[in-house]
């Protein structure tokens, strides 16, 4: 950070105060304006440990200017300020003052980590990228998906001409006996990765991809295949630990944070039997 930073900062304040005013000298309703500034922990740096490391001035001046900028702006009831970051510790006590509301983002539930997956995948079978085959094929039959329409949450259809992997609101409503069809596997997968940030998923499913592609587009079978090999790594899991043993590896605590039950019972695993989906032993928010 050198230079003008300071200048700009002070410049950006002075336009969002205008936006934040034109309204109002017109007598209409203020317009709700929403300021998001990522990393703000490079705006922002603890003053002391600036200090310390003997960084430019400019640095200082630049957090001086934020604060004094959020001061300003602190009566015009319609500016939400929104700031993301990493490195909380980091920041200037004085700023973290003035945040009023403060929400640690942790790594998504295994729901969200299912529709993020789903919807990655669902892209790639548009495109052509991953090939249908039996397992597509084996959800279909029992209901999930019906001649190469999707069924919603809404019990619908949409006009998308391709089988898609269907939503767990599909999939509580057509609970499928077999063991090996898209949806369990998509699940156990979720429920797998759980503690693994969405980008870092994001990039492990790419990596996948492009291994199964040394052969030539893959089947959605050969892919989720690939990407459960790499999120076991990951997570350090050998092939024989199943989702049970990944639930009970879960501290309780992390569990009613992410606002989710504990399983109940048992679970079968290793006798040959049909088991339940994921969404039955509560692994599953109800939110979806």
């Amino acid at each position: 950070m050198y230079g003008g930073t300071a200048k700009e900062i002070s410049s950006l304040v002075s336009t969002i105060n205008k936006l934040a005013h034109a309204r109002e000298e017109c007598e209409d309703e203020p317009q709700l304006i929403i300021v998001l500034i990522d990393e703000i922990d490079k705006l922002v740096p603890c003053r002391k440990q600036v200090a310390r490391k003997n960084e430019p001035l400019d640095t200082v001046r630049a957090t001086a200017e934020v604060l004094t900028g959020i001061d300003r702006l602190r009566s015009a009831i319609n500016v939400v300020w929104i700031f993301t970051t990493n490195l909380v510790d980091d920041l200037d006590p004085a700023f973290v003052d003035r945040c009023l509301l403060r929400e640690a983002i942790k790594a998504p539930v295994a729901n969200c980590i299912y529709e993020l997956l789903r919807a990655e995948l669902n892209t790639r079978i548009q495109r052509g990228e991953i090939l249908l085959d039996h397992m597509a094929e084996s959800a279909s039959s029992h209901g999930l998906q019906t001649t190469g329409r999707i069924i919603n949450a809404d019990a619908a259809t949409s006009d998308i001409p391709l089988i898609e992997i269907p939503s767990l609101k599909a999939a509580k409503v057509h609970q499928s006996a077999t063991l090996h069809t898209v949806v369990q596997m998509l699940q156990h997968i979720s429920t797998l990765s759980m503690g693994i940030s969405a980008r870092h998923l994001r990039g492990l499913l790419k990596v996948s991809h492009f291994q199964c592609r040394v052969y030539g587009r893959p089947t959605l079978q050969e892919a989720l295949t690939a990407f459960e090999i790499l999120v076991r790594k990951e997570v350090e899991l050998s092939p024989e630990q199943d989702v049970s043993s990944v639930m009970a590896a879960r501290d309780v605590e992390d569990c009613e944070d992410a606002d989710m039950e504990l399983p109940m019972g048992d679970s079968q695993q290793g006798n040959g039997e049909d088991i339940s989906l994921p969404i039955d032993v509560n692994i599953y928010s109800s939110d979806l």
